[in-house]
């Protein structure tokens, strides 16, 4: 498993246990990636990997359940801690 599909694994599994907590209202959301891959694969869905159809389906159908989802780029040296636990995660699967 690369790296973009790790951070991709992570997003989807913060959003449906937030989807799941009992909070009233969650009034929007912003999710920043620090790869252009994984970015690009969330808005455009002509892009995304076949082989990660389920987990781009358990994304798209969290994401409808929420009032308002951002997904933005940011650089990677602003992201670094989220770029560590990645790469973390990465090796522990090897």
């Amino acid at each position: 498993m690369n790296s973009n599909v790790t951070k991709l694994h992570a997003i989807v599994f913060a959003l449906e246990l937030l989807v799941s907590l009992p909070w009233e209202a969650v009034l929007s959301l912003i999710i920043e990636f620090d790869s252009i891959v994984a970015i690009s694969w969330v808005l455009y869905r002509e892009w995304r990997p076949w082989r990660l159809g389920s987990l781009f389906h358990r994304l798209d159908s969290v994401c409808l359940s929420l009032p308002y989802v951002c997904f933005s780029y940011v650089l990677r040296e602003v992201n670094g801690i989220v770029d560590s636990l990645a790469k973390a995660s990465m090796d522990r699967s090897d």
